[in-house]
């Protein structure tokens, strides 16, 4: 049983070690939480107090008030019984989000506490299975022949706040729905053109992450994407891209590792032309720059002695 569940993190850390050279690449590399969030403060950093009070305030939100309360009352009496083991199992991605609010640069952000935005709020997901198992333990109470009626009231109750206030969509949805209100916009546009402008099976030298969502949008494979998941022909492409650059498309993100091989590129090639820059409010811009393919042959100085001697 060891082996099997120790199976799975030994394999993402093989992975992490093999393709990025760091096992650990997934907590201190460049799209890190660590990375991410830098040395700024926020609520809970070294404060253990701060870092369950946010992580238990967005539960509340994610499951409701009746679930916790009929949970906490059944994890009671689970404790009395002396089911130890599977609460503690199931409380430890809990206790993972808390320590992880308090030392490891994730931070939980809901609108009832400062800053009042939306940021992280699926982790509080984790407190529904404490929370079920809690309730199961007050349905056991029930004679044998009323489970079945105990346990659809205890449902009933458990989702009354949301069928109550049901014009209040589930905070996970809020939050993914205005975090990403801007790079709806700026995919959709960038999709748009895109769609238009290119040709089949042509490739693209791009960051991963967000824009993604654009290939994504048009049904381009990754194969055909040139970003920092290539690795070594990544590095090559960023280092010296008049030698190792040969998409025919570049996407960039505003200030990303792409757009300064783009710019570097200028020097010696190949040369890219920017064709769309998309500006969305809150968002850094998108670029779009296509390979100058007629240029770079008649500057070629072999290509250019062959035409005049045309």
């Amino acid at each position: 049983f060891g082996v099997i569940a120790a199976a799975a993190p030994a394999l993402w850390l093989a992975h992490n070690r093999f393709y990025f050279g760091d096992p650990l690449y997934f907590y201190r590399g460049p799209w890190s939480a660590l990375a991410i969030q830098g040395k700024v403060n926020y609520p809970g950093k070294g404060d253990w107090r701060v870092a369950a009070q946010y992580f238990f305030a967005a539960g509340q939100l994610v499951a409701g008030w009746p679930a916790l309360l009929l949970g906490a009352g059944g994890i009671l009496i689970a404790l009395f019984r002396k089911a130890f083991w599977p609460l503690i199992f199931l409380a430890l991605p809990a206790v993972f989000y808390v320590w992880s609010i308090h030392s490891s640069a994730t931070p939980i952000f809901i609108r009832t506490l400062w800053p009042y935005s939306w940021y992280n709020t699926r982790y509080a997901v984790s407190l529904l299975s404490v929370a079920a198992v809690g309730i199961a333990a007050l349905v056991d109470l029930v004679k044998p022949r009323w489970r079945v009626v105990a346990a659809a009231a205890a449902v009933a109750i458990a989702l009354l706040p949301f069928v109550v206030n049901r014009a209040q969509n589930p905070v996970t949805w809020q939050e993914a729905f205005v975090n990403s209100r801007a790079r709806r916009q700026w995919i959709s546009e960038a999709a748009g053109y895109l769609r238009g402008a290119m040709g089949p099976h042509e490739t693209f030298f791009t960051s991963f992450g967000d824009l993604t969502g654009i290939f994504r949008t048009l049904g381009v494979p990754l194969r055909d994407t040139l970003t920092g998941d290539n690795d070594v022909e990544w590095d090559a492409a960023v280092a010296r891209p008049d030698l190792f650059l040969h998409t025919d498309w570049a996407v960039v993100m505003g200030g990303d590792t792409a757009q300064g091989a783009i710019e570097k590129a200028w020097l010696h090639g190949p040369r890219y032309t920017l064709a769309r820059r998309i500006t969305v409010k809150g968002a850094p811009a998108i670029e779009i720059y296509r390979r100058e393919i007629d240029r770079q042959i008649n500057e070629d100085p072999i290509h250019e002695a062959a035409r005049r001697k045309e």
